[in-house]
């Protein structure tokens, strides 16, 4: 199934996925679980091309999963639990330098910590060799509240923006 699908959706380039864990968020986890695969089975080489970090008012890059599979997903996030603030721009310095094509965020949409777009901004005034992404994708999952503080920061910036519900994403 996984070579099919990166047949049919061709090279998306390199893959950052941001699972937000903050305090509303307990489902990510499960829909990490569930889906991760599925999204990185679109990337071309995902021992290279794919990265992937939690974020709540602080950041940490998970390591790779021993395959691609919901089990090896599942292994690397066993233990963790969500609480915290959402500051969604945490680990976005990471996936510049990784060279990221696109962002995928699997969160409810919300930033509580300062101005996305402003920080956005001025991390490439201050970067001007980093580039942006190409697109952000956001899994929309209801958290406490659903929010659109996310596409809006990457929308002013000048990245285009899609939002999909979690249900989408299925074996086929």
């Amino acid at each position: 199934i996984a070579d099919v699908r990166k047949e049919q959706v061709a090279d998306v380039g390199k893959m950052f996925m941001y699972l937000d864990v903050s305090g509303s968020m307990d489902q990510v986890f499960d829909i990490v679980r569930k889906r991760g695969a599925i999204l990185a089975e679109v990337v071309q080489n995902p021992q290279e091309n794919f990265r992937w970090g939690t974020y709540n008012t602080s950041g940490e890059i998970l390591p790779l999963p021993t395959e691609f599979v919901e089990d090896a997903f599942a292994a690397v996030l066993f233990g963790k639990v969500a609480d915290g603030g959402t500051d969604a721009f945490v680990l976005y310095p990471e996936a510049r330098e990784f060279r990221a094509d696109i962002d995928v965020h699997i969160s409810d949409g919300g930033t509580n910590v300062g101005d996305l777009g402003e920080k956005i901004r001025r991390f490439h005034e201050q970067n001007p060799d980093l580039t942006k992404p190409k697109v952000c994708l956001i899994v929309q999952v209801q958290g406490q509240e659903v929010s659109n503080a996310l596409q809006r920061g990457y929308e002013e910036n000048g990245i285009p923006v899609s939002v999909m519900n979690p249900n989408a994403l299925i074996e086929s």
